[in-house]
C-alpha cells in the first residue's frame, strides 16, 4: 500500500501540482489538457498525501497557496450549494489541521483558521445553521443539505476558539511557510 500511494503521489506531483507556486490542478484530460482550475478539496488531500509521506515543504507550498491565492478577503472560497462543491472547503480544513497540528504549526495557519472560523459562526442564521458561504448570512426558510453547511462545522472545530481574530487580509508579504524537510 506504501508503495501505491508514493507512486500515486508521484504521479500527481508530476502532473497536477505547481511546484512553484503550490497550486494543484484539478485534472488532465484524456486529451491530454491540463485543467488548472484549483479547489480548496484538491489542495486539502494533497496536503494530506504530502503529510502522510513525509513530503513537508509539499504540504506547506500547498497549503500556503490555498491561504494566499484561494481566498477571498482570506476567507476560503464560496462554492455554492446543494451539489459536490459545498464541502470542498471542509476536506480542506480537515487535512490542513492535521497537517499543521503534526508540525506544530499552529503559529503560521491559526490566525488564518480563527478568521474563518470567526466568518462562518457570523454568517449563521437565528437557529445558528451557517451555511458554506461565509460571511454572507445563511438564508432563513432555506432547507440546506448537511454537507451544503459541514465547512462552516469544520471551520469552528479547527480553530482554537482561545486565539482572537486576526485582522484579514494578511499582509502580502505573509508567506506562513518553513521549510520543514529541508
Amino acid at each position: 500500500y506504501l508503495n501505491k500511494a508514493a507512486n500515486i503521489y508521484a504521479w500527481e506531483r508530476a502532473v497536477l501540482f505547481n511546484t512553484n507556486n503550490g497550486a494543484i490542478y484539478d485534472n488532465i484530460g484524456t486529451n491530454g489538457v491540463l485543467s488548472t482550475w484549483s479547489s480548496t478539496y484538491n489542495q486539502g488531500t494533497f496536503i494530506g498525501a504530502a503529510d502522510f509521506l513525509g513530503r513537508t515543504n509539499d504540504a506547506a507550498l500547498a497549503a500556503n497557496f490555498t491561504m494566499m491565492n484561494l481566498t477571498s478577503g482570506g476567507i476560503l472560497p464560496q462554492y455554492g450549494i446543494g451539489g459536490n462543491n459545498s464541502g470542498f472547503n471542509a476536506i480542506f480544513l480537515r487535512w490542513l489541521t492535521r497537517f499543521m497540528q503534526n508540525h506544530h504549526l499552529q503559529s503560521i495557519y491559526e490566525p488564518w483558521l480563527q478568521f474563518n472560523a470567526a466568518a462562518a459562526w457570523t454568517g449563521r442564521r437565528s437557529d445558528n445553521l451557517s451555511w458554506c458561504q461565509w460571511p454572507q448570512i445563511t438564508p432563513a426558510g432555506t432547507d440546506f443539505y448537511s454537507w451544503d453547511c459541514i465547512s462552516s462545522f469544520e471551520a469552528l472545530q479547527a480553530a482554537d476558539p482561545a486565539q482572537t481574530v486576526p485582522p484579514l487580509p494578511l499582509p502580502t508579504d505573509y508567506v506562513g511557510y518553513w521549510p520543514l524537510d529541508a
